[in-house]
């Protein structure tokens, strides 16, 4: 590869990251991008001891029960002690939090969608045959993987 082709793959994968960042306005009005992380992370761990989360995150645990404690007051996670030990702190995404990050994704669905709607039927073949191709290549990344970038799976 040359370096025409490798400036021109990186301004193609910066309009997609301007997709998937385009989809992020409606939660960042309402929380911020570490609490969203961390709901979007508990969504796909389940009820999850907060010291977990914390690691998880690559939080301290202060820094971590500061952002629980937000979460919680804002009615995005629910808080409770653990059944079988009494000192454990369990997290879980609310209702509320489960639907922001659905509408997240849908909106992140129609902005791709939109973008590749855009395109003539052959130049949307292309695009599709290439990111196919760069995903069969890399392989598709773990969901832990996707948690800075904010994205579920």
């Amino acid at each position: 590869m040359n370096e025409s082709e490798l400036a021109e793959a990186i301004r193609g994968v910066r309009a997609v990251l301007g997709l998937i960042s385009g989809s992020l306005v409606e939660p960042l009005e309402q929380v911020t991008m570490p609490q969203y992380r961390a709901l979007v992370l508990l969504r796909a761990l389940g009820p999850t001891p907060a010291g977990l989360l914390a690691e998880r995150l690559g939080m301290q645990p202060s820094a971590s029960s500061r952002l629980v404690g937000r979460l919680v007051r804002g009615g995005w996670i629910r808080r409770r002690t653990d059944g079988a030990d009494r000192r454990i702190v369990v997290v879980d995404v609310t209702e509320r939090a489960v639907a922001l990050i659905a509408r997240t994704r849908a909106e992140r669905e129609r902005l791709v969608g939109a973008a590749l709607d855009g395109l003539g039927e052959h130049d949307r073949g292309v695009v599709l045959a290439g990111l196919t191709a760069l995903a069969d290549a890399v392989g598709e990344p773990e969901p832990e993987a996707l948690i800075p970038l904010a994205l579920d799976d």
